[in-house]
């Protein structure tokens, strides 16, 4: 987590943040813990014995219709038995409110219920037994299907607005984390590879299927960070970025940390065995995987280079690399 403690605004200008925007909720007498200071402020907020997580928005990066859809479909997904964020209403009925932070612009202000548990991410860290993490992992594929299943066959409201990470949103002129192509912290030779590669997806991400077999509302960041695992139950968190898209980019990221690692194979298969409990594979679930993968780490250029307080420029050289070497064995089609 990024300490804002530094940060422009500072610490004091969020907190004088939450506790105005809590009012709009009726909260007062609050106990305010940061919990993520990376993306959006992000607060546990205890009141009368219970908690919530209050969501200061990163400015101009969702609208409030798309913010709205968000909490929309969580609570459509609590509704189907899965365990993700369940929105507060403020007492005027308002799904988001809007605060002034001194020093910066406006945030919409967003609350929900706090669920409790230990990320599944951190759960495998603790555990040395492959076998084992591999279970978490046939988890998470079921957990995952089960998401697709209720977002082919839910019909958002007509009001619902979220972007899409289809071609356009992953290597168009508009991708949805930057124009990773032209990053400030690449070479000239490095931004003619990007370049290459840029073409070689817009080749072949059109022809994929966006049948509801394959492509649908996705959270679209589903790795073992953003899943609780408390009492037996497991429960989503953060979905900041959740948009359409192919279910196998939706498997890909949930395998994205561990690309480097000898066990992605096992993982990889546990994942999707799992998956297949639920739900029938997206076709050509596993070729897509390794394009998705490309895409990923494209992308995760473009929002490095989007987001200079991160201090993260220094990580762009090895990720054109990983760019590279996973688009050598791959017949772009």
């Amino acid at each position: 987590m990024q300490d804002c403690s530094q940060a422009k605004p500072s610490t004091g200008d969020f907190e004088r943040a939450a506790h105005a925007a809590l009012q709009h909720f009726g909260l007062r007498d609050v106990t305010l813990e940061l919990a993520g200071c990376v993306e959006n402020v992000v607060y546990k907020v205890t009141s009368a014995g219970s908690s919530f997580v209050l969501r200061l928005h990163r400015p101009g990066y969702h609208t409030l219709a798309e913010l709205e859809s968000e909490q929309a479909w969580t609570a459509s997904l609590n509704e189907a038995g899965l365990a993700a964020p369940r929105p507060v209403a403020s007492r005027a009925g308002d799904r988001y409110v809007l605060v002034d932070v001194a020093g910066s612009s406006p945030r919409y202000a967003g609350l929900s219920v706090w669920r409790p548990g230990q990320t599944m991410g951190d759960l495998m860290d603790q555990e040395a037994n492959p076998t084992l993490v591999a279970r978490r992992f046939a988890e998470l594929g079921e957990l995952a299907a089960a998401v697709h299943n209720q977002a082919v066959n839910w019909e958002p409201p007509p009001s619902f607005e979220r972007h899409a990470l289809d071609a356009d949103g992953l290597v168009g002129e508009k991708p949805w984390w930057g124009r990773f192509w032209e990053a400030r912290a690449l070479s000239a030779t490095d931004r003619a590879r990007l370049a290459n590669l840029r073409e070689s997806l817009r080749a072949c991400l059109p022809g994929y299927s966006q049948s509801g077999e394959a492509y649908s509302l996705i959270h679209s960041d589903l790795h073992p960070g953003n899943v609780l695992l408390h009492e037996g139950q497991l429960s989503i968190i953060d979905f900041d970025d959740a948009g359409y898209g192919w279910h196998a980019y939706e498997l890909a990221v949930a395998l994205y940390r561990y690309l480097d690692e000898p066990v992605l194979a096992g993982y990889r298969d546990a994942l999707l065995e799992g998956y297949s409990r639920r739900r029938q594979l997206p076709p050509d679930c596993v070729s897509q995987m390794s394009v998705f993968w490309i895409a990923r780490t494209l992308q995760t250029i473009g929002w490095i280079n989007d987001r200079p307080e991160l201090d993260k420029d220094s990580n762009v050289p090895a990720l054109v690399e990983r760019a590279d070497r996973l688009a050598g064995d791959i017949v772009f089609a």
